[in-house]
């Protein structure tokens, strides 16, 4: 949204740095994220399950978990397509969650 209004008042600058921002943003969460992952990865299943099966298993993945997030973290931005879309029954009020925000629409 941002970037939009940025375009629309005419300014380039006020755009890129929109776009700046709004990527590193996203891309220190995803690294943050990424990190807690490989850090903790042979216990982060511990929070939901005890079976020595799946707490391996989670373990032999948990670098494909940690990179998909990574990369998940930055991909919804580059898009600018959300990922949720939510709609009150009576019309009166949308949300739409781009990347790490939520944006309202009224």
């Amino acid at each position: 949204m941002r970037v939009a209004n940025e375009l629309g008042a005419g300014s380039g600058k006020g755009a890129r740095f929109a776009i700046v921002v709004s990527i590193t943003t996203s891309v220190l969460i995803g690294l943050f994220f990424w990190c807690v992952i490989l850090y903790f990865n042979d216990r982060i299943a511990l929070l939901f399950t005890s079976s020595e099966v799946v707490l391996a298993a989670v373990h032999d993945v948990s670098v494909l978990l940690a990179f998909t997030i990574l990369l998940n973290s930055v991909q919804p931005v580059l898009s600018g397509k959300p990922l949720i879309e939510l709609e009150l029954p009576d019309g009166t009020c949308s949300m739409r969650r781009h990347g790490q925000t939520w944006v309202t629409l009224h």
